[in-house]
């Protein structure tokens, strides 16, 4: 379950464009500093206790959050809205979402950057829909069986193509060691999606689901790379977290030779746009847009 949160504001001082420039960091050092001191280590350093057997799990030094910030929405030169996807049970404390997004109005971004909040809703990431919040009442949510149905509903038209237009830098490992362009396959797209996947569904909503499982994942890479025609329309980025590089921007469109599996490549896909792919979601990075 994914619950997804806007918040409308209006800016009363400074420039946006110092702020624009690599926003997600920016949030989430603002959030950090008004997230109610005890759900801090829940919201940003969730326990490896969790974790305590699975096959993806022998590998992860550092659990991932159940956020993710999306690339905020630039409205007119005085208004923006700023996001967060909050992923299980969490996220449907609607409190926390407005203690976090009115807690933002107290932050001096970059360029002197001052917020007024209006509103703050929660939306469909599927149907698009949105409800501004009302207090006791419950966000919009998304779910993996909704995202399932989205699916079934969207292959049974006729797509040549899918496109993944990247909205932010975005940084795929094989071995330890960024994946670069010549040597991205589409079998890493689905590696890296479904391995995300498991774990926010393991550690948030406290299960897994049956494609999950090592043999299936292993089926599904093998079938991307010999019916997955990968046009890679991509280039370095100068984005750098912590110090270290990798990343990569631009627009992968993916064409197949059959689609006997469209519904599962739309599935894992759709998940992908919403939780995001890669390195350093919660900073804001590997966001992309679904285009069919």
């Amino acid at each position: 379950m994914i619950a997804s949160y806007w918040a409308v504001y209006s800016i009363i001082e400074g420039d946006l464009t110092d702020f624009m420039r690599n926003p997600g960091p920016k949030i989430r050092g603002a959030i950090g500093r008004v997230i109610p001191k005890e759900l801090y280590r829940v919201f940003f350093k969730p326990e490896r206790k969790f974790l305590t057997r699975g096959f993806m799990l022998r590998k992860l030094k550092h659990p991932p959050p159940p956020y993710i910030i999306p690339p905020p929405r630039i409205l007119s030169q005085s208004m923006m809205e700023v996001g967060l996807r909050i992923y299980g049970r969490i996220g449907a404390d609607t409190k926390l979402a407005s203690i976090i997004f009115s807690g933002l109005e107290k932050a001096t971004f970059p360029g002197g950057l001052k917020l007024k909040l209006e509103e703050v809703y929660s939306s469909n990431e599927l149907t698009g829909d949105r409800r501004v919040l009302r207090d006791g009442e419950k966000p919009m949510t998304v779910s993996i069986e909704d995202i399932e149905a989205w699916s079934r509903e969207v292959s049974a038209g006729d797509i040549e193509a899918i496109r993944m237009m990247f909205l932010t830098p975005f940084k795929l490992l094989k071995d330890g060691r960024p994946v670069g362009v010549e040597d991205l396959k589409p079998s890493d797209i689905f590696r890296h999606i479904i391995r995300r996947a498991f774990l926010l569904e393991y550690l948030y909503n406290g299960r897994v689901l049956a494609w999950m499982n090592p043999s299936y994942v292993q089926r599904l890479k093998e079938w991307a790379d010999e019916n997955i025609i990968l046009e890679k329309r991509l280039r370095k980025s100068s984005a750098r977290v912590k110090g270290c590089g990798g990343f990569l921007e631009g627009i992968m469109i993916l064409k197949m030779r059959n689609d006997d599996r469209l519904r599962e490549v739309l599935k894992h896909l759709k998940i992908g746009e919403i939780i995001g792919i890669g390195k350093n979601v919660s900073y804001g990075y590997g966001q992309y847009k679904l285009m069919i």
